[in-house]
Formats: C-alpha cells, structure tokens, sequence
C-alpha cells in the first residue's frame, strides 16, 4: 500500500510539471503586443501621429495591437473609442484620425478619382472644412440621397440639384449648400413636426390643404403630438406633463455563478449541486410574476405610473380648486381630484387583475425544465497507461465534471421572463394611456378660453394669474 502511495505522489508531481509547462507558455501567449508604424516601435500618441500610416494603423486595428498598445499605456480615453470600432466601419479611419488628432483628408488610402473630383468642387463652392471633412454624406442627385438614407445617415448635406425630402424618415438633419432645390416643399414646422430638421433650404410658406393633411398624417406616425393645437394652453400643458412611456427595467436574476462553474469529483455531487444553483434564479423570476410578491411587476408598474400623476398635480390641486370654483366647475375640480387620489389603487387593482386573469402565461415553465436542460461533462485528464492509469484515478482528482452550459439556462430563465414583462409593461401602459385621457377629459371640460403662458412662467403662478376674477 505504501509503494502504491509513492507512486501517487511521483505520478502527482509528474503531472504537475506538465501544468506549470501550460501555465508557462499560455503566459508566453498573453505577453501584449507592441505597437509598429512602418518599422518603428511607438511609445507614445506623439510618435503615432508623428508616424501616422493608415495601412499599419488599420492592420494594428484588426490585429488587436492598436488597442493593446492604448490600455497598456494607460490611455483610457482613445482605447475607449478605438474598442467600439472595427475595419468594416465605413467612418473607421476618420474616427481613428479624429481620436488621434490627425487631418483626415491627408490620411485617407482610398480616395479615389470621383471623392478627389467631389473634394475640389466642394471646395470650389467655399465649402467650410466641416463639409469637406464629410464629402461622403453630400448627396448631389436624388439618388446620392437615397444611397445615403439607406445607409442610416443622419446628417446630409444637399449640394446644387433637385431633391425630395421624404417625410417618413424621421430623425435626419438636411443642409442646403449652394442654394439646392426642394420639389413638393413642405413648410419648416410641418418638417419639424415629422422629426426633420432642414437648415439653409428655401422652403414654401404654406401649402395646400391636402399636402398639409397629408404632412400631418406622417408626422403622427413619426410620434409628432397635435394635443396643443386642439386644446387650451392648460390642457396642453398636463397633457405634456402626463406623457408617459412604456416603463421597462431589464430583469437580471440572481445566481452563484462563480460556485457553478466549479469542477465536481463525481458526477452524482453535481447532479445534487445543480438544483441548489438554478432554485435561487428560477425562484426570484417567478416572484416578478406573483402577485403579493415584494417583487411583483403589478406593484412596481403601479407605484411608477402613481408616481407620474401625484407629482404632477399635489402640488397644484388647491390653485385647481379655485380656479374651477371661479369658472363654476366645481364638479370638474372634484373629478380631477378624485382621479388624482384614486390613481394607485386603479392601476395595483387593474396591474394584478391582468396577472391573475392570465396566469397561464406569466407563470415560468417548470424548474425541472430548466434542471434538465444543463448538461454535465465529464473532463478526463489521465495521462498514464495501464496499472498506472488505474492509480492516477483512484489518487488523484484526473477526473471532474462541470455543468457546460448552466450559463446558458439561467440566460434562458432570464429571456423567459423579460419576455412576460414586456408583455406584461405593453397592458400596464395602455391601462395608464386610458387613465391619462380621463384626466385629459376633466380639463377639456373647463372651457378652451385660457391665455398661453408667458416665457418660463411656473404652473403654480399662472393657475393664480387666470384665478384672479376679471374687474372690468
């Protein structure tokens, strides 16, 4: 027994020699790499733009060395920038040479004969360095226009030529240089609404009635909001005050997750781990979507949007009730009211209904679903043969398990239940958007007669100011 102890010990020792060779050459792998710009080693920003080349930085860049050499250099802020970006990004090499403080232009390895052409004529209409620096984003013809808002720009510069806006493509910022020509003009503010904006472009005054119906129709799919235009200045105002969005947190769930990827010596004290490590995740997902939980989506959805209507009109209700007794709407004052102090219990009564009448759906799936879904793997680092094989097994830890993809599955629990609370925010909000209208209602019935507000005016002075009975 003693000599097959021995053994153990030799073979243990032997095996350790082979892990600290690994260990040794995967710290040789991890050495970081240096940072060369034509032959020359770099040592600082200054030697990078003193020896600026946009092949090698580009090449440092997919290679890994060009971050490298910034993080071990300790700058933090270029090895921010410079992490997010990739060679296939079209703007890759102008956000390089903004980053390092290098002219563009100069740097730019594929310019080809039609950009330098484009170049000088920008510069021929004393363009400012700003459009030349992005001569990509000047669209010339419409369909330089329409190459560019496929692309996802959202700055375009619109040079000479004829071109049409098209109003359902929100969020692009339109610049006239050399006086371009608009077909079908719409009006500044109707871009405006439809979430354009157009600079240093002639554009028409007014339109026809049913240009101007149709520029109102896209603006609303755009998200533009024409409560204002219908209502009083004091409607409009709560009503601004009032809007809301889909409220959503993304749901992290707990898990050990350092303890769950340990190695186990036999597969049985995995099996018997692995419920321990997934109960406390599958547990705190399915508290989300229980109601009377502390940690229930009813109480959280209700408690928010509670917040967003008592913070807007607490602190105002008594100018309120004054100015609906001096127009007579003293009913009117009492309905907002009731609205107002009502609101918490309408939405955690509505919230919870609509858990409890669809149950089915929020519920996780069984836990034992997720138990079964994790795989154990067997790792077998034997590395004799025969007797000495059999020894290695029984004194040394040569064979272990882990689960391999217990990650995934709690990933898996966590996709489950934001999905339900996703669903779950969508009712939450509609029920709120319900409310609100109630409320909007309310004001609507005070008359439409009120004066705008004066420039930065609070709600509380001019609740006073229109509550003061007219002497003449």
């Amino acid at each position: 027994m003693l000599k097959n102890f021995e053994m153990a010990r030799m073979l243990r020792s032997s095996l350790e020699e082979v892990t600290n060779d690994k260990s040794k050459d995967n710290a040789e792998t991890l050495e970081k790499k240096e940072l060369t710009i034509s032959g020359k080693e770099i040592h600082s920003l200054d030697e990078i733009r003193e020896n600026f080349d946009a092949e090698c930085i580009l090449n440092a860049l997919g290679d890994g060395s060009l971050l490298s050499f910034l993080k071990s250099h300790y700058y933090e802020r270029e090895a921010d920038v410079i992490s997010r970006l990739s060679p296939d990004n079209d703007d890759c090499l102008k956000i390089i040479c903004d980053t390092f403080g290098v002219e563009y232009l100069k740097q730019d390895a594929v310019l080809t004969a039609e950009n330098l052409e484009r170049i000088e004529l920008l510069k021929k209409l004393k363009c400012d360095k700003e459009v030349i620096n992005n001569f990509r984003k000047v669209a010339l013809n419409q369909g330089e226009l329409a190459r560019l808002l496929t692309n996802g720009e959202t700055i375009i510069y619109l040079c000479n030529g004829k071109f049409s806006i098209p109003l359902s493509k929100k969020g692009i910022r339109y610049i006239g240089i050399n006086n371009p020509t608009i077909e079908n003009p719409f009006t500044m503010q109707q871009y405006k609404n439809a979430g354009i904006t157009v600079e240093n472009i002639k554009l028409a005054d007014k339109v026809s009635e049913e240009m101007s119906q149709y520029a109102l129709n896209i603006a609303k799919e755009n998200g533009y909001d024409d409560y204002a235009d219908k209502n009083s200045p004091l409607a409009a105002y709560f009503h601004n005050r009032l809007k809301s969005y889909e409220r959503f947190t993304y749901i992290t769930l707990p898990c050990n997750y350092s303890e769950a990827t340990k190695d186990f010596s036999s597969e049985y004290s995995a099996k018997q781990q692995l419920g321990k490590y997934l109960r406390q995740p599958y547990d705190t997902a399915n508290e989300y979507v229980t109601v009377g939980s502390s940690k229930c989506l009813a109480s959280a959805g209700a408690e928010e949007y509670a917040d967003v209507i008592e913070s807007c009109f607490e602190p105002v209700l008594y100018d309120l009730s004054m100015l609906c007794a001096l127009r007579g709407k003293s009913r009117v004052y009492k309905e907002i009211e009731n609205l107002v102090k009502g609101c918490r219990e309408v939405f955690i009564k509505a919230f919870e209904k609509e858990i409890n009448d669809n149950q089915d759906y929020y519920n996780m799936y069984d836990f034992d679903y997720f138990v079964d879904s994790v795989n154990i793997q067997e790792h077998d680092y034997r590395v004799s043969e025969g007797i000495l094989r059999v020894i290695e097994t029984i004194f040394t830890d040569s064979i272990t398990y882990s689960y391999s993809n217990i990650i995934d599955t709690v990933c898996e629990m966590e996709k489950d239940i934001n999905t339900r609370a996703t669903s779950f925010f969508k009712s939450a909000y509609r029920e709120y958007l319900s409310y609100v209208r109630r409320i909007e209602k309310a004001f609507e019935a005070l008359g439409n007669d009120f004066p705008p507000f004066g420039e930065n005016e609070p709600i509380s002075e001019y609740l006073t100011r229109i509550s003061v009975p007219d002497m003449n």
